[in-house]
């Protein structure tokens, strides 16, 4: 097993013998080096494994119980990662995409802790999302989920661009009146060449391996309900005035849902469905619902790092079982937690509910 110091770790010389590694949560001084083991430090490039790099310390004169020590130490540090991205699976990516994807492939061997940003990226190529409603949010979360390797990302509306969705490096002028899905998708191909932004011929029934839901007012629940039925993970992202929602993540019977939320607001205010009822229903040939520009993009960032973590298998993501709030003019992000309602039943096991007292 080939070994390197972590990808995009950054390094600095605190004095001479005095080695801080990386400067965020896995940062790691390593004190009193003498010259052979900053001659050993060089050569965790990937080319040798734990015996090479032995051998290496020996003919450096450092003892080989020392030189153990130290990769010991790195490892446990997590600066010290095996190289598991072969050199010739690089090379079969086309060029142009293989230098897009290297900036976020080297962030990811930091963010990721088996250190291998191309493993992430090579499961975003062979992911699927959808996103449904493509509003200035939903398209920025759909070229964002492109930008960062997706491979398949198809977008879902029906509906007319309309002049409040022009703006914000999407839609333009000559949009307006045209369908937002077609439009949509061909604005997201613009901008990540090589994604699909359409089912393959003869692949049968699609699976996504999230569903984004792009909302104004209140989610549909016949969708949410049908997405937890199915097991299809979902993020709803909802849109209040001067205030948007992210989340929860929703993993099916694992975690809290759309409906859960929905729920505890109700145990808050009995009055809630009746207002969720006419937030959901658009007033007929009124205004759409305005997205504010950098509030739609931050929005859409948030969401886009959310799917992500679904999509890559993250286990703790900041919205399962939370919402991510951002609102103006402050933009502060306020964390608000959720938890599965006991009258919901998506986490039951099995058709009912869990068993009750005697």
């Amino acid at each position: 097993m080939l070994l390197e110091l972590r990808p995009g770790l950054l390094t600095a010389w605190r004095g001479p013998g005095r080695l801080q590694l990386g400067t965020g949560r896995r940062g790691v001084v390593l004190d009193g080096l003498d010259p052979a083991e900053e001659r050993l430090l060089a050569a965790l490039d990937g080319s040798l494994d734990a015996r090479g790099l032995e051998a290496l310390a020996a003919q450096e004169g450092l003892p080989v119980a020392r030189a153990r020590h130290l990769l010991h130490v790195l490892g446990r540090a997590g600066a010290l990662v095996p190289r598991r991205t072969p050199r010739h699976r690089l090379l079969e990516l086309p060029a142009p995409l293989r230098r897009r994807s290297a900036p976020d492939a080297r962030v990811l061997c930091l963010a990721h802790p088996d250190g291998d940003g191309w493993h992430v990226l090579a499961r975003r190529r062979r992911a699927t999302a959808v996103v449904a409603g493509a509003s200035r949010t939903g398209l920025g979360v759909a070229r964002g989920l492109a930008l960062a390797g997706v491979g398949t990302v198809l977008v879902e509306d029906d509906s007319a661009v309309t002049a409040a969705d022009v703006g914000g490096g999407g839609f333009e002028d000559d949009d307006v009146g045209r369908p937002r899905g077609q439009r949509a998708a061909a604005l997201v191909a613009a901008c990540a060449p090589g994604v699909r932004t359409a089912p393959e011929p003869g692949a049968g029934s699609l699976r996504p391996d999230v569903v984004v839901l792009v909302a104004g007012g209140a989610l549909d629940a016949r969708r949410t309900e049908a997405l937890v039925r199915e097991g299809v993970p979902h993020l709803p992202v909802l849109w209040r005035e001067d205030t948007t929602s992210v989340g929860p993540l929703v993993r099916p019977g694992a975690s809290a849902c759309a409906r859960c939320v929905e729920l505890h607001r109700t145990d808050r205010d009995p009055q809630w469905p009746r207002l969720v009822a006419q937030l959901a229903t658009a007033a007929p040939g009124g205004p759409a619902r305005p997205e504010e520009s950098s509030l739609a993009a931050l929005t859409a960032a948030l969401a886009t790092v959310q799917a992500l973590a679904q999509v890559d298998g993250v286990a703790d993501p900041a919205a399962l079982d939370a919402t991510l709030e951002a609102s103006l003019p402050e933009g502060a992000v306020l964390v608000r937690p959720w938890s599965a309602h006991p009258r919901c039943g998506c986490t039951w096991p099995g058709d009912g509910p869990p068993p009750g007292p005697g």
